[in-house]
């Protein structure tokens, strides 16, 4: 928190975004839309903002953390929200993995045109218990088998 000469209290720009977790762009959008109420002072170095107070609407809340609903496993939680095709309204606190994995492109034929439209929460489940990740030992022997090939081209290239 910086004082001025006249004894005014206050924010800067930069102490702003770091508190808000955003760029100092988006907090003088804030300064211009309203959203943050600041006065403009003459510095040393120029002209610079006073930003007395951050209301609380801006300030996120801390991330938290729990038992993903899809995956099962414990990571920092957002709301995952959807519709089905009839309109009817869902929720489920995922992690940002499945969230992201969760979107109508993964879901063809479901409904076209709407991008809130997913399907039950069983396919969608079904969907991420699909994805299995390639194990570490298969990605080795690939490897190794390109190695391998590689050697081969180059043995060939050598004896002409």
């Amino acid at each position: 928190m910086l004082e001025d000469n006249g004894g005014k209290t206050g924010y800067t720009i930069p102490e702003v975004a770091e508190i808000l977790n955003c760029s100092s762009k988006t907090v003088r959008r804030y300064i211009n839309n309203g959203k943050l109420i600041s006065t403009r002072l003459e510095g040393k170095y120029g002209d610079y903002h006073l930003i007395p107070e951050i209301p609380s609407s801006l300030v996120l809340p801390k991330e938290k953390t729990g038992i993903c609903e899809a995956c099962r496993e414990e990571r920092p939680l957002v709301r995952h929200h959807w519709f089905d095709i009839e309109g009817h309204y869902y929720s489920k606190e995922v992690c940002r993995r499945c969230n992201a994995l969760l979107i109508p492109q993964n879901f063809p034929g479901e409904k076209e045109g709407r991008k809130d439209i997913l399907p039950s929460w069983e396919k969608q489940l079904k969907y991420i218990h699909g994805l299995k990740p390639v194990p570490v030992l298969d990605i080795m022997a690939m490897l190794e088998s390109i190695i391998a090939k590689l050697d081969i081209l180059i043995e060939k290239q050598t004896l002409h």
